[in-house]
């Protein structure tokens, strides 16, 4: 049988710094791993908001559209639909109410603006004329039921 190797002094220095410098290229790849993940969450939610931007813009643009060429239906419809999708959209409650105004839909009307500055308090200046607008023609319209003395 023949003697059982013995490392020298200099090999296990050598196989020291190996083994640091494997230890260190570990946690560099792990430390830009842990970076990267959270570069990309970063970036998947601001691509979120992007499109949920986009979307309000597009729904906007065809809300818009509907309204001036008196497309009632289909605004309701749109504004339905935005509504089951995104509840707190007040711009589809600021469109749903004014459809529903030009529709002499008067009752939908004030409660779909009282819903809008409920939502969004910024709203509330535009909503108001609305609203005064609507209480003139509900008591042009129906007069017993607002006054409620006759």
């Amino acid at each position: 049988m023949s003697p059982a190797p013995t490392a020298s002094p200099d090999m296990l220095a050598v196989l020291t710094v190996i083994e640091m410098l494997l230890y260190g290229i570990f946690f560099v790849l792990l430390f830009i791993l842990v970076i990267g993940i959270a570069w990309l969450r970063v970036t998947r939610q601001q691509l979120k908001l992007v499109v949920k931007a986009q979307e309000i813009k597009q729904f906007q643009a065809q809300a818009s559209v509907l309204l001036a060429e008196a497309q009632y239906d289909q605004l309701k419809q749109i504004c339905s639909e935005r509504l089951e999708r995104s509840p707190g959209d007040a711009s589809a409650y600021y469109y749903l109410g004014i459809c529903h105004f030009r529709c002499r839909e008067y009752v939908e009307a004030k409660r779909r603006f009282d819903a809008l500055v409920k939502l969004d308090a910024t709203w509330k200046k535009v909503a108001a004329s609305h609203l005064e607008e609507i209480e003139v023609a509900l008591k042009k319209s129906k007069p017993m039921l607002v006054d409620g003395d006759r």
